[in-house]
């Protein structure tokens, strides 16, 4: 199963691999600890281009780049990310390390009924408020909701909550939008009759 809808090639990819991974963790009691390997390294890979340089080089042979990124790793990470990396730049896809670790949290998230969530404001939200809308949610949708908080001027109040390719619209903007179409609708059926 994946957690995406997206149909991108790379993020597909990237899912099975995750799905993979976090199968093998949470077999062996390792999510977690699979979960800060991958954010090390993919912070590490962000600071450092020279290492997917490495892992896609077309001038060292896929067995050894492995090997060398393992034999590496293996003072640092976990026996399983040591042997899943290697894996990652054996097949030539050390490049989807970043992905790959946003999808392995994306689906952890999920099993553990966590759910991403944009909640968007015309003004900044205090703690308390935020603190407020989080167990809203929590309340509505039966989830633990992993809130990022924006701010649009243009709402000129109220508030948009977007789950996925779901959304919820409580804004000023929305409201006058929808009493705008639904105010076209009435006259195009008053001339139409």
């Amino acid at each position: 199963m994946s957690a995406s809808l997206e149909h991108d090639p790379a993020t597909v990819l990237a899912d099975e691999y995750a799905r993979a991974l976090l199968d093998a963790a949470e077999a062996e009691g390792l999510a977690q600890t699979v979960a800060d390997d991958l954010a090390a390294l993919a912070e590490a890979a962000g600071r450092v281009p020279e290492m997917e340089a490495y892992w896609l080089s077309p001038l060292i042979p896929a067995d050894v780049r492995a090997e060398r990124t393992a034999r590496a790793l293996a003072p640092l990470v976990c026996p399983l990310t040591v042997d899943f990396v290697g894996v990652l730049v054996g097949n030539g896809r050390g490049a989807l390390l970043g992905r790959v670790r946003q999808r392995y949290d994306l689906l952890r998230d999920l099993g553990a009924g966590k759910v991403e969530v944009t909640v968007t404001t015309a003004v900044p939200l205090d703690e308390p408020t935020a603190q407020r809308v989080a167990s809203a949610l929590r309340e509505t949708l039966d989830v633990e909701p992993r809130m990022q908080l924006e701010v649009d001027r243009d709402l000129l109040g109220g508030i948009t909550v977007r789950m996925g390719d779901r959304v919820l619209d409580a804004s000023v903007a929305g409201a006058l939008d929808r009493l705008r179409a639904e105010m076209i609708r009435r006259g195009t059926e008053r001339m139409t009759r």
